[in-house]
């Protein structure tokens, strides 16, 4: 069920493509891997959903526990190419702002002409994230420290219980680590 063919793409990565939402669901409790990569640029039945605009498909992939952080061989997650391809849908099922994608891809400059404007540093995502815990999946000290100067909820936990200092050291970022444990980070 998870073999791919000669283009990279498995079963999941087909749905996917043509938004059959239905069989993605029926694909996984067959036991297919969600996240699986094709391979060839490193994305996931997710990113392809994104660049299709196949809303349906990508609901069934979020709900089944889909990776929606995971980037292909261009550093793009599955967020950018809805983004990039007007998939509303799933941009607010996430309920990302653009403060989140701007951390998320490390993006100071970016982030400091959305805080300059009147950005809220603080607002979850749908699954509890800020932009700190994204800042710190970018492994932007520089941006981190600008998002906490300009914040007033320093380290909250997610949906999972994580803090970004959990994302840090998942990723073995060690530098964002000495910065959050030396900027008081909860230590849980």
């Amino acid at each position: 069920i998870n073999y791919p063919d000669e283009n990279g793409l498995t079963l999941m990565h087909l749905a996917a493509i043509h938004d059959q939402g239905d069989v993605i669901n029926c694909l996984m409790r067959y036991g297919a891997v969600i996240d699986i990569s094709n391979g060839n640029t490193d994305e996931t039945p997710l990113h392809l959903a994104a660049k299709h605009n196949a809303c349906a498909a990508i609901k069934a992939l979020v709900q089944n526990g889909s990776i929606i952080d995971v980037v292909d061989h261009n550093s793009r997650t599955p967020l950018h190419y809805a983004c990039n391809h007007g998939c509303n849908e799933a941009v607010e099922s996430e309920l990302l702002t653009p403060l989140h994608l701007a951390a998320l891809s490390g993006y100071y400059e970016v982030s400091e002409v959305l805080i300059n404007n009147g950005a809220k540093v603080n607002t979850p995502d749908s699954k509890n994230r800020t932009c700190l815990h994204y800042a710190a999946l970018s492994n932007n000290v520089e941006l981190m420290n600008l998002l906490i100067s300009n914040s007033f909820v320093f380290f909250s936990r997610d949906n999972s219980g994580w803090t970004p200092l959990h994302y840090a050291a998942q990723n073995g970022f060690e530098t964002c680590i000495k910065f959050l444990i030396s900027d008081e980070a909860t230590v849980d």
